[in-house]
C-alpha cells in the first residue's frame, strides 16, 4: 500500500511539474507570408511558411507575361530560407526586342 501511495505522490508531483514548467518552455512558431507579384505589383500568388522554412526545394509559381520582355527570375535569393517577416517578391525581365535605326548615306 505504502508503494503505490508513494508511486501516485511521484505521479502527482511529475504532472504538476509538467503543466507549470511547459508553458514557460514551449516556442511560438513565427509564420510569415510570402507574396508573388507580377509587373504591376498585383499579387498573383501567396503562401504561408514558418521563419527559416528552407526555401531552395520551393516549386516557383509560373512566371507572369510581360510584351517586349523575357522573364529572368525572381526578386529573392530562395538559398536564404524564409525571412522573419511577410514578403513581396517581384518577376525582373530583361528587354527582349531593341531597335535599331541606320541611316544610309
Amino acid at each position: 500500500m505504502k508503494s503505490i501511495i508513494m508511486t501516485l505522490t511521484i505521479l502527482l508531483i511529475a504532472v504538476v511539474y509538467i503543466v507549470q514548467i511547459s508553458p514557460s518552455q514551449a516556442t511560438n512558431l513565427q509564420v510569415h507570408e510570402l507574396s508573388f507579384a507580377d509587373s504591376s505589383g498585383a499579387i498573383i500568388h501567396s503562401e504561408v511558411f514558418v521563419e527559416g522554412t528552407d526555401l531552395s526545394t520551393y516549386e516557383l509559381p509560373e512566371a507572369p507575361v510581360k510584351d517586349g520582355f523575357v522573364f529572368v527570375g525572381w526578386s529573392y535569393d530562395f538559398s536564404q530560407g524564409m525571412p522573419d517577416a511577410n514578403v513581396i517578391i517581384y518577376p525582373q525581365y530583361m528587354h527582349s526586342v531593341y531597335t535599331i535605326t541606320t541611316t544610309i548615306k
